[in-house]
């Protein structure tokens, strides 16, 4: 089979009549942040192109960008995207498979090229019957499976779909080893190439995907660089008469309006996008960790990655430099090591100078084969923690917040256990998460009562935590994505129970979030329902303990408790001057209940008075980047406040 793709590639279309061709490309680049520990990706960038192609016997092809646009949806730099990005990959590569322009990925020789078995192993792993509408016998279409003899040598790992009847390509999905980088930036890079049956005769392009990740290979920060560029063809013309002088020239061109003929999308600019983050791959297309896992069972779970095994690590800014009053200033780093392309093994460690004490945190993860999720564990001694559910700021506006101005937002206490967890996506959609843990509680005093920085300002009280054991078991249901007239939707439930010092207690968790965005993007809109109900042996630091800032704005921070919560918070925000400038509104409504019997002593916190609110309007800047509010609270307990804060999407990383 291998041998007859061989030939066939050497002339795809040879035993066809078809002469030339003309089609039509349509399609979007996204750039954005994802967060390996999961989460919504963090869209930076996006992109449309319109591509004409052109193709005439035996081997001349041409392509001409009709039309392209972009949008920064974060402050970064301009760039130029490799001319791969934007266009079509005809007759499935050249002998030579190159990713960037030769820049990210060169010396690859083709799976199909003449000869090539001196270099691959090959092995037949399944078949599929396809029936085409109109089409008189069904097409029958082997997979074989491809990886090199070497794996220390630049390759292709993956698979080729052969028709069974003519051996024409009819789909490659791939990656390849580490040797094959030239980037160093580059941990992994997919392509997929899909051809399609045209006028029943002919496997030409139909859709592609190529998706490069890329971290710093210097520092493992937890957060990759994707680029995904996927591109439809379609518009076929056969024998168009194209004139031979066409071909002249480089390969690819642009048309002398490239940048200004709107007239030649097919959609809205941010159509392949989600409301709230970034899309899955068009329906068909295998997402980045289905390619991964299957790669990784190819070569036998060998290493995969373009980026050295072992880097400085840290989970997050303030996992290398925070302050609080409980810690004062707080220092730390981390270390961490890829046993394969899909586990590690990570080791924090840092020092709190305020009660003089270090902390330890030894973790694992990885991932199973297609379909089998991930699993994790951690050691820790002195992990810090904060009350909870809900974070009142990002770690690094806390710091800046402690030092500068007197306000710590967090009410710290530490840990010492460890907890083991497994992680996997359900074929309805989402993701469920188990985790079990047995841990220790401690409550250090605090070490300052006022800022460094300002002396005028004294701390609020300490919410303290109280000291003991705990074991725990944790079921969390997390789903994303969902399309509800016009609203994308999304839904998380935590389901706890555990024993603390003894006895039992539990937990239950909700979230529902909505949010909207008109098509351009200009307008946005966001409600978000929080509900909440704990039972039975509670420590203090299991209560919802709510209030002020993003909480119930113009109220005490944190100054509402109760063993029951509901929240309903919302805002709408829409841009005045693009990339620049954005004006927004806010407000929510909370009640709180069943503190009685379960008041910490020393906690000056309170139930709501049935329901307690507050509104407020601020400014987002830079794409919304930074928001500086003002709160208003109602009732007769309402006060105003300033808020300075970050969009909520960058928190994990701060």
């Amino acid at each position: 089979m291998v041998r007859r793709g061989q030939t066939r590639r050497l002339q795809p279309l040879q035993d066809s009549t078809l002469r030339e061709y003309s089609a039509r490309s349509d399609g979007y680049v996204h750039f954005f942040l994802d967060r390996k520990e999961g989460g919504d990706p963090i869209p930076l960038r996006v992109d449309q192109v319109s591509v004409d192609l052109y193709w005439m016997a035996p081997d001349r092809a041409k392509q001409v960008v009709r039309a392209q646009r972009l949008e920064k949806l974060m402050p970064i730099r301009d760039f130029y995207y490799y001319i791969d990005r934007l266009t079509v990959i005809q007759n499935g590569f050249g002998n030579e498979i190159q990713v960037g322009e030769g820049k990210d990925v060169r010396g690859v020789l083709h799976p199909l090229t003449l000869n090539a078995q001196s270099f691959y192993d090959y092995r037949l792993a399944d078949s599929v019957t396809l029936t085409l509408q109109g089409y008189p016998e069904p097409i029958r279409v082997y997979e074989v499976e491809v990886r090199p003899k070497d794996m220390g040598k630049p390759g292709y790992v993956g698979a080729v779909f052969l028709d069974a009847a003519t051996a024409s390509i009819v789909r490659l999905v791939f990656s390849f080893t580490p040797a094959a980088y030239v980037d160093r930036r580059n941990d992994q890079v997919h392509i997929t190439l899909e051809h399609g049956l045209w006028d029943y005769k002919f496997w030409l392009p139909y859709r592609q995907m190529v998706e490069v990740r890329r971290e710093v290979p210097e520092f493992d920060f937890g957060v990759q660089s994707v680029i995904r560029a996927e591109l439809t063809v379609g518009e076929y013309d056969f024998d168009p008469q194209l004139s031979a002088a066409l071909f002249g020239g480089r390969p690819v061109t642009y048309s002398p309006n490239w940048a200004q003929d709107t007239t030649r999308f097919q959609g809205g600019l941010y159509d392949g996008m989600q409301d709230a983050g970034l899309s899955l791959p068009e329906a068909g297309m295998p997402t980045a960790e289905e390619l991964e896992a299957e790669a990784r069972r190819l070569v036998r779970e060998r290493y995969l990655g373009g980026l050295p095994r072992i880097r400085p690590f840290a989970g997050g800014a303030s996992s290398v430099v925070r302050s609080n009053r409980v810690e004062g200033v707080f220092v730390g780093a981390g270390l961490s090591y890829r046993l394969s392309t899909s586990s590690a093994v990570r080791a924090q460690g840092g020092y709190a100078f305020g009660p003089g004490q270090g902390s330890v945190i030894l973790s694992a993860d990885g991932g199973g084969e297609e379909g089998t999720g991930t699993w994790g564990g951690a050691l820790y001694w002195n992990e810090m923690r904060d009350l909870g559910p809900l974070p009142g700021a990002s770690g690094a506006v806390n710091t800046l917040s402690t030092l500068t101005a007197g306000d710590d937002f967090t009410d710290p206490f530490f840990a010492q256990g460890g907890r083991l967890w497994r992680r996997w996506s359900p074929k309805g959609g989402g993701h469920v998460r188990l985790e079990a843990e047995m841990e220790w509680h401690s409550a250090p005093a605090a070490t300052w009562s006022q800022s460094p920085l300002r002396e005028d300002r004294v701390f609020r009280t300490l919410l303290a935590a109280e000291e003991g054991t705990r074991i725990t078991t944790r079921a969390e249901y997390d789903r994303g994505g969902i399309a509800i007239a016009g609203w994308t939707g999304r839904t998380r439930a935590v389901l706890e129970g555990g024993a603390w010092r003894g006895d039992s207690f539990g937990r239950a968790v909700g979230s529902l979030a909505a949010l909207r965005v008109s098509s351009d993007r200009v307008t946005r809109g966001r409600l978000t329902l929080d509900l909440g109900l704990a039972g039975g042996a509670l420590p203090p630091q299991h209560l919802f303990v709510l209030g002020g800032r993003h909480l119930v704005p113009g109220h005490a921070y944190r100054g509402f408790a109760g063993t029951r919560v509901v929240r309903l918070s919302g805002w709408v925000a829409r841009t005045v001057v693009p990339g620049w400038l954005g004006v927004r509104a806010f407000g929510a409504a909370a009640a709180t209940g069943g503190l009685d019997g379960h008041r910490p002593d020393g906690w000056s916190v309170r139930e709501t008075d049935a329901v307690e609110g507050g509104v407020g309007v601020g400014l987002e800047v830079l794409h919304g980047l930074f928001r500086v509010d003002l709160g208003f609270g109602l009732g007769r307990r309402g006060d105003s406040e300033l808020i300075l804060s970050v969009n909520e999407s960058l928190w994990s990383f701060l």
